[in-house]
């Protein structure tokens, strides 16, 4: 019975242990509650730059912010007090992406997205879904930009 136990104790910490490896990746990233707003764009306006898929970017000056020729009406005085964050991702049906919350490390922002692991020989749809987003944050933040963060549901 002794030596049972002595197993049993030393299976359960070696469980608790690989457990503790598998933990969240983002467990020191912190939600912001930030307000986030999604953004219609015109992918074929060809008087424009391409904002491109898994891109985020902060804009803090109405040069920068202008050339993408996003349907929003910010102006130069906008960016005299505040930055813009935009952000898109890309997706399709079956992999039922949702945008979740802006999460925050070291002053950078992560826009957080969850979407379906799609197993191997599981039918994929061949749609893309682009979602694109802006966030208005106080210069005074001194936020950044960090990446785009996917979560598996």
């Amino acid at each position: 019975m002794k030596k049972f136990l002595i197993a049993f104790i030393a299976l359960f910490c070696g469980v608790m242990s690989f457990a503790g490896c598998m933990g969240d990746p983002y467990a020191d990233y912190k939600a912001t509650g930030i307000e986030v707003k999604p953004v219609s764009f015109d992918f074929e306006n060809e008087g424009t730059e391409p904002f491109a898929d898994g891109k985020i970017e902060l804009f803090d000056n109405y040069t920068e912010y202008a050339k993408y020729g996003f349907a929003l009406d910010y102006t130069e005085g906008y960016f005299s007090f505040n930055d813009l964050l935009v952000f898109s991702a890309c997706g399709c049906s079956s992999d039922g992406m949702e945008y979740s919350e802006i999460l925050q490390k070291d002053g950078k922002l992560y826009p957080l997205f969850y979407r379906n692991e799609i197993g191997e020989g599981e039918p994929v749809t061949g749609d893309i879904i682009v979602l694109l987003y802006c966030v208005e944050l106080p210069k005074e933040g001194n936020y950044s930009a960090g990446e785009i963060l996917y979560r598996y549901r």
